[in-house]
């Protein structure tokens, strides 16, 4: 019979110590997703006839100093005032 034993240690420096202690400080994830959403110039206009929307996939870093993140969108509904092509988000640090 084996036995499964699940032990984490984080350090305040963000070091993960294993069961068998091991440091490792680094994780990598990936992300796909969706997004839709619309902008008017009337603060109280909720016409939703010109949106935008898009899908696309990211890679996600999280190291002691905080997460990078890294996306690449590509627009599948546009309206006239964005261009059809991808575009690329690179972001440091915590969303708030």
């Amino acid at each position: 019979m084996r036995k499964l034993i699940s032990l984490m240690h984080v350090s305040l420096d963000g070091y993960c110590g294993g069961p068998k202690g091991e440091m490792d400080w680094i994780a990598m994830n990936d992300a796909i997703f969706a997004d839709a959403g619309f902008v008017n110039e009337s603060s109280w206009n909720f016409d939703g006839a010109s949106y935008n929307a898009d899908y696309g996939f990211g890679l996600r870093l999280d190291l002691p100093i905080g997460p990078i993140r890294i996306d690449y969108g590509i627009p599948f509904v546009s309206d006239g005032n964005n261009g059809s092509s991808g575009k690329v988000q690179f972001n440091i640090g915590y969303q708030f």
